[in-house]
């Protein structure tokens, strides 16, 4: 049974989703809704540093904060220290790719901002490339990860939005 708030819409009102969706403003709304402003190179407000460690004891540091150029999405990323170098050798190949991944972060981390994640202090912004990882192939949504880090002066600079679907939150 369908009931009608006579005072507020009035006994004769019309369908008001009665329209047609396809025009070109709905057409350009969709388009651009589709699109996830997070990913590509994002400025990155560390809000806050926490140091722990892993069950095997090695050290980790996570640093949260925010992509202020991304309308404040909130993201992280994790460090971990590398095995050493004598170690690398012994690395198996499913881990192989997150420690060569680690190794160039903590790389370009001292290279272009002069700290490490230990070292750098909350409230400091640095600018990073932010790609999808873990997509669920079932869902096609997706998490956030930090790819690179670049360089001070790269800070506040536009960037343009990369189409997605399904973004995972």
């Amino acid at each position: 049974m369908t009931t009608t708030n006579e005072d507020n819409l009035g006994p004769d009102i019309n369908d008001p989703f009665a329209q047609d969706y396809s025009s070109a403003a709905y057409n350009t709304f969709l388009d651009e809704a589709d699109k996830d402003d997070r990913l590509g190179d994002q400025d990155f407000l560390i809000t806050e540093k926490v140091v722990g460690h892993w069950d095997d004891g090695s050290p980790n540091v996570k640093l949260n904060g925010v992509l202020s150029s991304a309308n404040n999405a909130k993201f992280n990323m994790m460090f971990s220290a590398p095995p050493a170098p004598d170690k690398l050798a012994t690395v198996d190949s499913g881990r192989k790719r997150g420690i060569a991944l680690s190794i160039r972060l903590l790389k370009e981390l001292r290279d272009n901002y002069g700290v490490t994640p230990f070292s750098i202090e909350e409230g400091t912004t640095i600018r990073v490339k932010v790609d999808k990882d873990k997509v669920d192939k079932a869902t096609g949504k997706y998490y956030l990860r930090g790819v690179s880090i670049k360089p001070k002066t790269e800070i506040g600079k536009a960037n343009g939005a990369a189409p997605a679907s399904n973004v995972g939150f």
